[in-house]
């Protein structure tokens, strides 16, 4: 048995936002986050891969190629 006494708020906080997560993963998907931008230098994609986003493509984009990206993550 766990003394949650022992614990700050701050800390039981984090705990439970870990344990809903794990519930959570269990039962859904994560949302995929695609930014679509003019912005293609790789600085760039760098920064948006590394806040999380799952897919970068730039614009102009061709359909095909949209659709392509989407595809991988309906």
């Amino acid at each position: 048995m766990v003394n949650y006494e022992l614990y700050s708020k701050k800390e039981l906080i984090h705990r439970i936002e870990e344990l809903e997560d794990q519930i959570l993963r269990q039962y859904t998907q994560a949302t995929p986050i695609i930014a679509l931008t003019a912005f293609a230098f790789d600085s760039d994609k760098d920064a948006a891969l590394n806040a999380g986003c799952n897919d970068f493509p730039t614009k102009p984009i061709a359909a095909e190629k949209l659709r392509s990206t989407l595809k991988k993550y309906i």
